[in-house]
Formats: C-alpha cells, structure tokens, sequence
C-alpha cells in the first residue's frame, strides 16, 4: 500500500500502517517511524518542512529515503542498505542525516546534489561506489561517519566551503576525493589507516585514460618515422 499525504500537518507513523512506500508532498512536522519498507517505494518526500523519518528499514528500493526541495528534516536511525542510492537528497537545505545505514548501495549510500547547509554525522556508508557524494553542494558538514570499502570514500565535485573531518575511512579505492572546480572545503583529522586522506584535482582513472591514449599515440607516430 501506498501512502500518499499532500499538505498535512503532525502526521503520525498510525498514519502509515501497512505501508509499503510512503509519499509526501508540502507536509510539515510530521514523524514516519519504525516502518519496514523493503521492496517497496522507501520514503520521498517533496517540498517538506520539519519532518522526522527515524528508525525505519528501507532495504532493497531504487532510493531508500529521498527528499527533493525539502529542509529541515532529520534523517536517524534508519536502516537504507542494498539500494541503488541509500539516502538521497535534492536542492534540500538543513536537514539533519544521522545514524543511518546506507550500505551496498549500487550507487551512492549518501548523496546531495544542490544541497546546502546539511549535517552528515555518525552515518555508515560502507560497501558501495560512492560512500558519500557531495554534487554541486555548499556549507555542509560531514563528520564522524564510518565510510570503508567503497570505490570512493567521500566525493567532492563542484561542492564549495565544506567542512569533512573526523571520519573513519578504511579500504576505499580513493579516500576523500575533491575535484579540481572545488573551493574552501575544511578537509581534517579524518582517519584513513595510513592512506593518503585527501586526493585534490582530476580524477585518476581519467588520467590513466588520457596518459594510455598518448602512449598509443606516440607509439604510432614512432612507427610511421
């Protein structure tokens, strides 16, 4: 079953029993908790104030929990494994996302793309392509998260004035990322298990691209002399 609310106020997880997947749309102060929402929707919610989504399993969904132009929620305690994106946001400012499990996500287990003002804390995003990606995304903190063996630990790409420390980054393929259209990140005291924390510029496997491309290239013109 779907629940589908447009603009009410202090909704209640009474009004979500027997969900499968819950939608809200410019709905304000109201509490989804203790749902499993597995091989469902997960939780979208759209033009949302002062909302709470707390302790709830949201496994095996395209996204776990999304909030699209939605501030000023809290995101805690929530289960969002095996998905395609674990916790998704977009253009949605402070909003708090604490204490969750994003895990083998196919994609990313936490991701802001045009988000602002945000606190990613206490957080495990671990065994996924991206643990954390911050997209085009200003003013957030991202601290104390547990984020092992991913592709990339946390990515930065066009995300300017962060501030990334106190994490716990093992196993990843590159630890902290920040491309080269990035400004003013606060990047400091992360825990990388003797790694290099950060890696600034363009991304390495591009590199090797264009370095593999000129070695063939060079190798044909030495044929032709």
């Amino acid at each position: 079953m779907i629940s589908y609310y447009i603009n009410e106020v202090s909704l209640t997880p009474n009004d979500f029993t027997n969900s499968g997947q819950v939608i809200l749309l410019n709905c304000r102060n109201s509490l989804i908790s203790n749902l499993n929402l597995s091989c469902g929707g997960g939780i979208s919610l759209y033009f949302c104030e002062d909302n709470e989504i707390m302790r709830n399993i949201i496994d095996f969904n395209y996204r776990g929990i999304s909030l699209d132009r939605s501030d000023n929620n809290t995101i805690s305690g929530n289960s969002a494994n095996y998905n395609l994106y674990g916790i998704y946001l977009h253009v949605s400012d402070f909003n708090t996302i604490s204490g969750n499990n994003a895990n083998d996500a196919t994609y990313t287990g936490i991701s802001l793309r045009h988000s602002d003002n945000n606190n990613v804390s206490g957080n495990t995003a671990s065994n996924n392509r991206y643990g954390i990606h911050l997209f085009e995304s200003d003013d957030n903190t991202v601290s104390g998260n547990t984020v092992n063996y991913n592709g990339y630990g946390i990515y930065l790409s066009g995300s300017n004035y962060n501030t990334v420390s106190g994490n716990k980054l093992m196993g990843n393929n590159l630890f902290i990322y920040e491309s080269h259209d990035c400004k003013g990140n606060v990047i400091e005291n992360n825990d990388c298990g003797g790694g290099e924390e950060i890696i600034p510029g363009y991304d390495p496997f591009f590199l090797l691209g264009i370095l593999s491309a000129v070695a063939i290239l060079l190798r044909k013109k030495m044929k032709k002399s």
